[in-house]
């Protein structure tokens, strides 16, 4: 099982937990200790899980950030997500993160990082309609590649009640490629793709749709 390297710390804290426990245990004659702390060993290695992906290279195919459900498609008019896109209506899909999903973050599509933005906020649960405005999150704004439309593009990151930390190495002036390992929200948390509410792009989403992150098809851009 391939694990990333954005949870060093928390396998390093788990692995000499284990060990200091599975060591009490058989100063004191007990197997149990090690058995549940193997089996918790496991469950934090579990939730650095990091596959390889097979991304698909449909031009002008948007594929979602993260693994979960979709569980919202909203179109919005104000707020801060369309003044972090230049202006304008946007579409909102929004991916659901259980404890049991990979939980690294990828690209959407090729994009150059523009801005990135942390708000600071609630730890409500991920599955709260008001965690997308008022929980914690970090988002990264740019412009996709030609191939995608060349228009305004965002990720959001948004912590949930166990997730407390927020991971993000892109940063402005950065530039990803589809389906590209950025960072990952730690133990539960949603991921929210933003795209310009246009003609030019047809969603492929609907809600209750499994997600695959880089490879899952979340929309399409439409050349005329």
């Amino acid at each position: 099982m391939k694990l990333t390297p954005y949870g060093l710390r928390e396998l390093g804290v788990a692995g000499v937990s284990a060990a200091a426990i599975s060591l009490a245990g058989a100063l004191n004659q007990a197997a149990w200790p090690l058995g549940a702390s193997c089996l918790a060993l496991l469950g934090v290695a579990a939730f650095f899980r990091d596959p390889d992906r097979a991304i698909p290279t449909e031009p002008g195919a948007f594929l979602a950030p993260a693994d979960g459900l979709v569980d919202d498609i909203t179109r919005l008019t104000e707020g801060d997500a369309c003044e972090l896109m230049g202006g304008g209506p946007v579409t909102r899909i929004g991916i659901f993160l259980s404890v049991f999903d990979v939980h690294v973050n990828r690209a959407p599509c090729q994009m150059t990082v523009l801005r990135d933005a942390h708000r600071p906020g609630r730890f409500l649960d991920a599955r709260d309609g008001r965690c997308t405005r008022l929980n914690e999150a970090h988002s990264i704004a740019g412009t996709a590649g030609l191939a995608w439309g060349g228009g305004p593009v965002m990720v959001r990151q948004i912590s949930g009640l166990v997730a407390r930390r927020i991971v993000c190495e892109a940063k402005p002036s950065g530039h990803l490629e589809a389906g590209e390992r950025y960072g990952m929200i730690k133990f539960g948390s949603r991921t929210e793709l933003y795209l310009p509410d246009s003609p030019a792009i047809a969603i492929a989403a609907k809600p209750g749709l499994r997600a695959t992150g880089g490879v899952t098809v979340l929309a399409r851009f439409q050349k005329s």
